[in-house]
């Protein structure tokens, strides 16, 4: 009897010390389930996928969970002009979602015109939690919108900024790479092949565009956020150092996207129109049908310095600030335009005298002027001085007569 009371004894001493090691070895694997990743999307054949995407891939095998976390998600629910309108502002909020990343890499496999490549965050478990942690407490809705900005708060900036953040002091980078590019001109590592677009994003984007871009800031791109973040390492609590990303490894083939422009380009464009203008100025005098046309010329470059001055004053974009293509679109223009159809000379003569004056200081500060200028706008200047001169020209003469 008492044999089989300690026998009892010992299979429930031994019940209890199994179940203990199976809770601790299931609370290990909970622990030891998460794998996360950075996605880098490569340009894409619609406008605002010409610069790429970032997401976050979050891997858990215990939950058998496969979650992407995407900060590029924006809501369509107003009108199209509330849209547009929110959107030129600043005023558009793009928030963070949670999609199922089966379904995602399906659907981009299937459409064939994307690359996505997958590097693995070389982190601890407890690190991983962490960002996790960060992601699902970003996700609440009270925290998941946020207003975009192209350069400096986007989809790639974000990942940047968890990482710098969340990591604390075990993050740092293996060492800052002194940019000799512009933000400007790191948007041309992708638009150079899509010349229109090139000379949309050249005339919003102001002074603030053109300073050299940091080892961070560069990170605004996808493919620098990934490079950049590659010269990252994590510091272990021995002291090992590790890079932060795994290796790059191609989980979607699809076509890395690039256009190939045609002739159809705005110096050709404008170059044409110039050369237009030039015959007409050079074999008729000016009568009533050139001022006409001085008064649509006018008045279109009026206009779009009009729209400058709203991006620069009515909105919250900082890059579109101390735009300097005001010097050639001068919204001073809406004032005279109508003066030149009437032949109202001294109205004209005023806007002439600053078609000109603007237009040579623009040639002769090419190069050194602290905004960079499209190449595009240079048949735009040379138009405006061969009908400034001739139109300052036929002042004179018309007040010759008069005398």
């Amino acid at each position: 009897m008492d044999k089989d009371l300690k026998q009892n004894k010992l299979i429930k001493k031994l019940g209890v010390i199994f179940f203990i090691l199976l809770f601790s070895l299931n609370a290990k694997t909970q622990q030891d389930s998460l794998k996360i990743s950075l996605l880098t999307y490569s340009p894409g054949t619609e406008i605002w996928g010409a610069f790429g995407h970032s997401a976050v891939r979050v891997q858990n095998y215990t939950t058998e969970s496969d979650i992407l976390y995407n900060y590029g998600i924006f809501d369509f629910g107003d009108s199209v002009a509330k849209f547009v309108w929110k959107f030129l502002r600043g005023k558009l909020k793009y928030k963070l979602g949670k999609e199922s990343t089966t379904r995602v890499l399906r659907y981009y496999a299937n459409k064939g015109n994307k690359r996505i490549i997958e590097q693995e965050l070389v982190l601890t478990q407890e690190e991983n939690r962490k960002i996790l942690q960060f992601l699902d407490h970003n996700y609440l809705p009270e925290n998941r919108y946020y207003f975009y900005d192209f350069f400096f708060d986007n989809c790639a900036t974000r990942i940047r900024d968890i990482m710098e953040n969340e990591l604390g002091g075990k993050f740092n980078y293996k060492k800052e790479v002194k940019s000799e590019l512009t933000l400007r001109q790191l948007l041309d590592v992708h638009i150079e092949s899509r010349p229109w677009t090139d000379f949309g994003m050249d005339l919003l984007i102001g002074i603030p565009s053109d300073k050299k871009a940091t080892f961070q800031e560069q990170m605004f791109l996808p493919e620098f956020l990934s490079d950049n973040l590659d010269k990252g390492v994590y510091l272990l609590n021995e002291g090992e150092k590790k890079p932060l990303l795994g290796e790059k490894k191609i989980i979607v083939g699809g076509e890395y996207y690039m256009n190939e422009p045609g002739w159809f380009r705005p110096f050709t464009l404008f170059g044409a129109l110039c050369v237009f203008m030039l015959l007409l100025t050079l074999f008729f005098t000016h009568n009533k049908a050139l001022a006409i046309l001085d008064s649509i010329l006018f008045f279109l470059l009026g206009f779009i310095g009009l729209f400058l001055l709203f991006m620069w004053f009515g909105t919250d974009h900082v890059s579109t600030k101390w735009n300097m293509n005001m010097l050639w679109a001068n919204p001073m223009y809406l004032i005279f335009f109508l003066g030149v159809g009437r032949q109202k000379i001294k109205s004209m003569k005023w806007a002439y005298i600053l078609a000109l004056i603007s237009g040579i200081l623009i040639l002769l500060t090419w190069g050194f002027f602290p905004q960079q200028f499209h190449v595009g706008i240079i048949p735009i200047v040379l138009m405006l001085l061969i009908r400034s001169g001739a139109g300052l020209m036929d002042i004179k003469r018309k007040s010759a007569v008069k005398l």
